[in-house]
């Protein structure tokens, strides 16, 4: 479902251009409601970058979460310095790199809870987080909530709801009352009647 969605962005985007693709995509997400009162949303959209530098940048922090992101390495891959970057980027996003590249991992890291199995402390390192506790802390302050409470919330919804059983007014086999099983067993145990003696 996911790959649709994309895929039905990237054709809006080259037909209609990139904003509307965005406000689609807003429109898309701001409306499913997850468990806790928490909203499915997408970091990159929040932040909605107006240009390419900015943009590229971010692209470059969500291909490389697993790494350390520095405020340097994020203005090389914009082609700008630091200084130059850190200004440009609060100024379009209205963060500062680093809580952008903390909402881009707790993105991320939701989604593996809530969608894998993986253990807490892999998706901590996969992430970025370096470990369990700097994760538990960066959801704290994103959801409000613990890691271990969203998965378990992902699985409760994701948890099919147990089917009622109907029975059949009429019998299992259709005759009202009557089981052919059961009335074959009766049959077989009553006693057969013996004929008169003669005198």
């Amino acid at each position: 479902m996911t790959a649709g969605i994309d895929l039905a962005l990237a054709m809006i985007e080259n037909d209609l251009g990139a904003h509307v693709a965005r406000a689609v995509a807003k429109h898309l997400v701001v409306y499913h409601r997850r468990t806790g009162g928490q909203s499915q949303f997408s970091a990159l959209l929040e932040l909605e970058p107006k240009s390419d530098r900015i943009q590229s940048a971010l692209a470059y922090a969500k291909r490389n979460l697993d790494k350390p992101l520095t405020v340097r390495q994020l203005a090389n891959s914009a082609h700008l310095s630091p200084r130059q970057f850190s200004r440009a980027f609060r100024g379009e996003t209205g963060q500062s790199p680093a809580k952008a590249v903390e909402n881009l991992r707790v993105e991320a890291a939701r989604l593996m809870l809530e969608q894998g199995r993986h253990p807490i402390e892999v998706i901590a390192r996969q992430t970025g987080f370096a470990d369990r506790d700097r994760m538990r802390r960066a959801f704290l302050r994103a959801f409000g909530q613990r890691p271990q409470v969203i998965r378990r919330n992902a699985r409760a919804e994701a948890k099919p709801e147990p089917r009622a059983i109907t029975r059949n007014a009429n019998g299992p086999f259709g005759a009202p009352g009557r089981n052919p099983v059961s009335s074959e067993h009766s049959a077989a145990s009553m006693p057969i009647a013996k004929p008169p003696r003669a005198h």
